[in-house]
């Protein structure tokens, strides 16, 4: 296989395995209690939905008249459930404040999640997110089709595997720099309580970019 192509996947991918998102996002929300962990986890319910989507496009079976007819569909789901779960979230943390001082700051920064928790939204918020299926259907296809070329099945399953190291790497290494993070501002007194909430409205608002566009 040319080297060249190699490290065309490579760059190519970095445009949107670095770019910020629900997924992203997600991945710091359970990383505040688990790090690495969650971001291992979180990468891996990416690549289960992943995976079947590059080897359906590679086969022909998806294709852009699949944004046309369900993209809508995908996004309003997203949008509400994006919008559902930080909420949720905010509620929580709104629960939190009759603990004043640093008992609060930890009691927020356990916040219940379990860590399975992270794979599910691996997967629930790569299925629902019709960017991350758009981008695969236009600049992730022509890597498929090519790889296609090349190597036929063989060599879109190792284009994926270039591809998918890299979601591992940026979200394990994100996961564990936001714990330490998280767990700094915990030893200095600071309340974390702002920080949450911004992250949760994030969330809302592109859930809610996600409904508009659907609409």
């Amino acid at each position: 296989m040319d080297y060249t192509f190699l490290l065309m996947v490579i760059v190519v991918s970095s445009s949107g395995v670095l770019s910020p998102g629900p997924l992203f996002l997600i991945n710091i929300h359970y990383a505040k209690r688990y790090g690495h962990l969650s971001g291992l986890l979180c990468a891996s319910g990416h690549a289960v939905v992943e995976l079947p989507l590059v080897l359906a496009i590679a086969v022909g079976i998806l294709s852009i008249d699949y944004m046309d007819r369900l993209g809508w569909l995908i996004g309003l789901v997203g949008g509400v459930a994006l919008i559902a779960f930080s909420t949720i979230q905010i509620y929580t943390l709104a629960t939190t404040r009759s603990i004043q001082g640093q008992s609060n700051n930890a009691r927020v920064l356990k916040v219940s999640t379990a860590l399975y928790g992270s794979f599910i939204a691996g997967m629930a918020f790569s299925a629902l997110n019709p960017f991350f299926i758009a981008w695969w259907l236009t600049v992730g296809m022509k890597m498929i089709v090519d790889a296609s070329y090349i190597a036929s099945i063989n060599g879109v399953l190792l284009m994926f595997l270039l591809h998918i190291w890299m979601d591992y790497a940026w979200l394990m290494g994100t996961a564990y720099m936001a714990r330490k993070g998280m767990d700094k501002i915990s030893r200095l007194g600071s309340n974390a309580m702002l920080l949450y909430i911004a992250l949760y409205a994030i969330l809302v608002y592109i859930g809610i970019n996600f409904i508009l566009s659907s609409l």
